[in-house]
């Protein structure tokens, strides 16, 4: 079959379009299939992105990895950090409007000394996913670090006398239901801290903060980021395999 010019041209069309065609930015997330966190900070990121017209693609890492890749500049972004990330490396660039919030808890059997504040974990074994900055940054010298992959793990720990105490990253005021606790595992009172998380991306992307920065605004202004991350995190609960609970 003969093509007319008309058809040439579009096929030419298509192939330029192609060979212009934007990659999607990678976007670190953290490798656990039971971090509600990152459950609801990537419904927020991910429609930020999609109003400002940018593909992104998020890709998995392990905690001790995720902040490695961007530092060395083989992805484009991480999901989420604590806002000191920003002074500590000055290739990252920081979007200002945060993304979500974290209360950090702590868990222990139920016959375990209450924990009022940070001093009280010296001389304790301590199990805290690694990579979570803001844990890894305030146990004090005195205690013992037991370092696992995920919250489900750590959970796991306290009945067999493994850890002493369990201190969680976990969604601010979440009033849902999400991962079962052991029988005996109860989680205390008292919040520890309560922690913004903000996006990160390489320096090289400065200008794409910005524009992101604008659109997160008028998300939590409009009440739409709230409602993402509320939507995100029942969806998440909804669908968490029963190994995990």
């Amino acid at each position: 079959m003969k093509w007319t010019r008309w058809q040439h041209l579009c096929l030419a069309w298509l192939l330029a379009g192609m060979a212009h065609a934007t990659p999607p930015l990678r976007v670190g997330i953290l490798d656990d299939p039971a971090d509600a966190v990152s459950a609801g900070s990537k419904a927020v990121v991910e429609a930020a992105y999609k109003k400002i017209q940018v593909p992104v693609e998020f890709v998995r890492y392990p905690s001790r990895r995720l902040l490695k890749t961007l530092l060395d500049g083989e992805i484009d972004a991480n999901l989420q950090r604590v806002a000191a990330l920003a002074a500590e490396q000055p290739s990252l660039v920081r979007v200002d409007t945060p993304i979500n919030t974290i209360e950090v808890r702590v868990y222990s059997l139920a016959a375990a000394p209450r924990v009022r504040d940070w001093s009280d974990l010296n001389g304790r074994r301590v199990a805290f996913v690694r990579g979570v900055l803001v844990i890894e940054r305030n146990l004090p010298p005195g205690a013992v670090r037991v370092e696992v992959g995920s919250d489900a793990d750590l959970l796991r720990m306290l009945p067999r006398d493994m850890a002493d105490i369990g201190v969680v990253a976990e969604p601010a005021r979440n009033t849902l239901n999400g991962i079962a606790l052991p029988a005996t595992v109860q989680r205390q009172d008292k919040v520890l801290e309560e922690v913004p998380l903000y996006h990160y991306l390489h320096g090289r992307h400065a200008e794409l903060a910005v524009r992101l920065d604008t659109a997160l605004r008028a998300m939590q202004a409009s009440g739409e980021a709230d409602a993402l991350r509320r939507k995100a995190l029942k969806e998440f609960y909804d669908k968490l395999p029963s190994a995990s609970r």
